[in-house]
């Protein structure tokens, strides 16, 4: 089927468009930008790969942590409350405050 245009005019007609619009013309050099140096890729090996790596090292951590505190049980019982403060810490910023900011919105 023949197109009443060229796809490489209306192309280059959206292109001069968004040029004389310049937050158009920055959007689409930072799309342009980021689809050529393929983020998206990189972003999903790291997210992928960083899931991969940092999950064992977590289970390494623990178990040379439960073999190094199993004799001592004041210094496994200061690793608990250490470890318990910090995720209160995460709680709130992680959980709290996302829902308070999903609370104030207005309908």
């Amino acid at each position: 089927m023949k197109l009443p245009f060229e796809p490489r005019d209306v192309e280059n007609r959206l292109d001069l468009t968004q040029q004389g619009f310049p937050p158009a013309a920055l959007a689409v050099g930072v799309w342009l930008h980021y689809r050529e140096d393929r983020c998206y890729e990189y972003a999903a090996l790291l997210s992928y790969y960083g899931f991969f790596s940092l999950f064992p090292l977590l289970l390494v951590l623990v178990t040379v942590l439960g073999v190094v505190l199993r004799d001592n049980s004041g210094l496994r019982q200061h690793v608990a409350a250490q470890l318990s403060s910090v995720q209160s810490v995460l709680d709130g910023l992680l959980v709290d405050r996302p829902r308070r900011n999903i609370l104030r919105r207005p309908k």
